[in-house]
C-alpha cells in the first residue's frame, strides 16, 4: 500500500478495538480509515493498521453512520 510505503500512520476504526479514539496517537502524518456501517474496515487495511480505534457507544447502539464516525474522529484529531 502507498500509505505504508510512505510511512504514514494508518488509523482504522474497528468496533471493539481496545483503544478509544480519545486516546489515539494522532502524530502526523496519518490517515484515518473509516469502514461502512455494515462491514466496517476491510481486512486489508486492518492488517496494515498502525492503530485500531473505537468510538465507545451505549450498549443498545449497533453502529454509527460512517460520516458521523468520521466527523467525531477528525474533530478529535484536530483535522477540523
Amino acid at each position: 500500500f502507498f500509505l505504508k510505503k510512505s510511512k504514514i500512520n494508518i488509523i482504522c476504526t474497528e468496533m471493539g478495538a481496545s483503544t478509544s479514539y480519545v486516546k489515539a496517537d494522532y502524530h502526523k502524518p496519518f490517515a484515518i480509515i473509516i469502514g461502512n456501517e455494515g462491514r466496517g474496515v476491510s481486512e486489508a487495511f486492518l492488517k496494515i493498521a498502525t492503530q485500531k480505534i473505537s468510538i465507545p457507544m451505549q450498549n443498545n447502539v449497533e453502529s454509527l453512520n460512517a460520516a458521523t464516525a468520521a466527523a467525531i474522529v477528525m474533530y478529535r484529531s484536530n483535522l477540523c
